[in-house]
């Protein structure tokens, strides 16, 4: 595991064609000194990918903040026709994700397996 100036970050690791990033509280009272899109943005370009999944298992709960960084990576993967997948945590919490994002297409899925395995549903 490597060190990053971002305090959501647990855990950077590379798979074929794939960087996962695990989350993690961002400190007291869910403050962070960094901006997580910029900084996962960084990693990507980085490491030549385009495709990522965003581990969310070890967040009690995802404030607004957060989720907004979640909207702004979202948009810099489209923009070079990537992918990003957000997997883990409660169910309950997945499902207060989607509403939250909704029309912002980021698919949460259970596991990452299932986030690598699934294929996408288009609605239509």
């Amino acid at each position: 595991m490597s060190h990053h100036h971002c305090d959501w970050i647990a855990e950077v690791s590379r798979g074929p064609d794939w960087l996962f990033v695990r989350l993690k509280p961002a400190g007291p009272e869910g403050s962070s000194k960094c901006d997580l899109a910029d900084e996962v943005t960084q990693l990507l370009a980085k490491h030549f990918l385009n495709r990522i999944v965003i581990e969310l298992d070890a967040l009690p709960t995802l404030d607004d903040r957060l989720v907004g960084e979640l909207q702004r990576l979202a948009e810099w993967v489209a923009e070079r026709d990537g992918m990003l997948r957000l997997c883990g945590g409660p169910a309950k919490s997945r499902v207060d994700l989607k509403s939250q994002l909704r029309g912002s297409h980021l698919p949460c899925y259970a596991s990452r397996r299932h986030a690598l395995t699934t294929r996408l549903r288009t609605e239509g």
